[in-house]
């Protein structure tokens, strides 16, 4: 597949800049279901309302490249995305992204910024635009708000609302979770309620597990999804519900306190419409 060759003298450009800032600090070792869902700060056991004591601030960038295999002729499925987020102090992040998608031999870029603020020790407000400017397979623009609200011994719980337009439906997404702490371990449960405008309303849930480790601090998890969802297929195929089955291997690995990897491997059913098969790898680097 070929992307833009913006998008590809970009990632370029800030992966030669990185290894020249590693080598000169003497670094010699280089080296983010599908219910909706923003690519949100990361969840480490420090955001944990038990330990909120971090106030460092940190710069990441990240390039990612996702390959998909989709059975019964739909082709294979390429995402490369750019994304960087900035942690003022704990909890208070703000993070963007561009990526480029090919589906079905059709091409989209979308554009996406998003804020986390703490209102207080116990309460922090995420809020989330983006917009795609060829839309034919993306939304042509979504917007979403969420509060999280903090409890003793570990325990979070999340609402929020999306809206999403695409080309030819208006999608309304209600989004409620709750997420359990304990030592290095993260359990977490999302309901998502689906409403397509003059197309019903239907329901899909996403389970996670994940288990933290080393220094700088490194993940690994899993997660299952299950319910029903809308998949937008493009021009002429508009957006569809189906029945979800979803499997996801993830995590990421800091080699030193800059350079990292992200990974994962996802199996998942889109009702009888097709199978879809693949994995992401990015590269992290963080200053």
């Amino acid at each position: 597949m070929r992307f833009s060759s913006n998008l590809i003298l970009t990632v370029s450009a800030i992966i030669l800049l990185q290894i020249s800032a590693a080598s000169q600090s003497g670094n010699t070792n280089p080296t983010a279901a599908r219910s909706p869902s923003p690519p949100t700060i990361e969840k480490t056991p420090d955001a944990s309302p038990d330990n909120q004591s971090v106030d460092e601030s940190q710069t990441e960038i990240q390039v990612n490249y996702t390959y998909e295999n989709l059975t019964r002729g739909f082709g294979d499925w390429h995402t490369a995305s750019l994304d960087f987020s900035h942690k003022f102090r704990a909890r208070q992040t703000l993070y963007g992204s561009y990526r480029e998608t090919e589906r079905i031999r059709q091409r989209d870029r979308e554009f996406a910024v998003g804020y986390y603020q703490p209102l207080n020790r116990k309460w922090l407000l995420l809020v989330e635009a983006g917009a795609s400017p060829t839309h034919k397979i993306l939304p042509k623009w979504s917007a979403l708000a969420q509060i999280e609200r903090n409890f003793k011994n570990g325990w979070n719980v999340q609402a929020g609302y999306r809206r999403v337009e695409y080309n030819n439906a208006k999608v309304n997404l209600g989004i409620g979770g709750v997420e359990k702490y304990w030592g290095n371990n993260r359990a977490a449960y999302t309901f998502y309620l689906n409403n397509l405008e003059k197309g019903g309303t239907s329901a899909s849930h996403r389970l996670q597990l994940n288990h933290y480790y080393g220094e700088p601090l490194n993940s690994v998890g899993v997660s299952v999804g299950f319910g029903r969802e809308l998949e937008s297929l493009g021009i002429g195929r508009g957006v569809l519900r189906t029945d979800v089955q979803n499997f996801t291997f993830y995590g990421h690995h800091f080699f030193n306190q800059h350079w990292g990897v992200n990974y994962n491997l996802t199996l998942h059913r889109q009702g009888d419409l097709y199978a879809r098969r693949g994995g992401t790898f990015g590269v992290r680097f963080r200053f």
